[in-house]
């Protein structure tokens, strides 16, 4: 199994909503605590971006309340968890499946957030196996799997936050 840095050891994004799923994201890796995470940016999913609508939730966006939705013994831990801003707005939503043929190890949480890439391509999607604590991300049908949280955490603030002034020509 390979070891995960500590959140503490780690730069953190000056993004409270990056931080918060970089820290849950390692906690899920480590117990091997399957996850799928939807994160919306410009356009929000809808119901009809869904095979089923999840469990509707208005609940701050903290590690805590993560861990809690995805324990196995939750109701909710099965399906996607969508993430807008620093909410949970939902969770136990359906997603299609991609048809691009994934090797057989990747299973269907690996296929829905590659599947509601390839059809909201404004969302993220964030993938932790159950079976080996991997981390996957995708985006616009693209499948970054085996990350790092370092790796992750480049490709989140990439993903979710402004461009610097300093990276404009």
């Amino acid at each position: 199994m390979m070891t995960l840095p500590k959140p503490e050891n780690m730069p953190l994004s000056h993004s409270p909503t990056i931080q918060t799923l970089i820290q849950t994201i390692n906690y899920l890796s480590q117990y091997q605590i399957g996850a799928l995470l939807i994160i919306e940016r410009q356009i929000p999913l809808t119901e009809q971006d869904a095979l089923r609508p999840g469990v509707p939730l208005k609940l701050p966006l903290t590690q805590d309340n993560l861990v809690r939705i995805f324990r196995p013994s939750s109701p909710l831990h099965d399906g996607a968890t969508q993430i807008r801003g620093q909410e949970i707005i939902a969770a136990a939503t359906l997603l299609p499946l991609s048809c691009q043929p994934l090797p057989r190890r990747y299973g269907t949480r690996h296929l829905a957030a590659l599947g509601i890439s390839e059809q909201v391509s404004s969302c993220i999607g964030v993938v932790v196996s159950s079976e080996t604590g991997r981390i996957t991300l995708t985006h616009k049908g693209s499948f970054n799997n085996n990350l790092t949280l370092p790796q992750l955490q480049i490709y989140l603030q990439q993903l979710l936050l402004p461009p610097t002034t300093e990276s404009l020509p």
